[in-house]
């Protein structure tokens, strides 16, 4: 992922591909999102960035949950979720996201 000054400061992340002869091509690409649950390592490819602050929070919420309930240790598994760009390739998250609601049940 590259970013591109586009005047006075300003940094655009353009995500671009590099072409044949190793130049930038100029059409951005742009970012696939995923939220990373940490804890059990998880990798879950979101629509955009929308879907994936959603189901970040409610992961987190669910956590908040768990963490109250009768019974709850310190020593139980812990998990938080993040969001982050895709790190895989963009078939793959075709591929995930294409999946629906699925990819998000245990």
């Amino acid at each position: 992922m590259r970013e591109r000054s586009r005047g006075k400061g300003t940094r655009v992340d353009t995500n671009e591909q590099l072409t044949f002869d190793g130049t930038p091509d100029p059409v951005p690409t742009p970012t696939l999102w995923a939220v990373h649950v940490q804890g059990p390592d998880d990798m879950i490819a979101a629509e955009d960035r929308a879907e994936a602050d959603r189901r970040t929070a409610e992961i987190n919420e669910a956590w908040t949950q768990f963490k109250k309930r009768p019974g709850a240790s310190d020593n139980d598994p812990r998990w938080t979720a993040v969001v982050v760009p895709w790190p895989y390739s963009r078939g793959e998250h075709a591929e995930e996201v294409a999946r629906g609601d699925e990819r998000w049940l245990p």
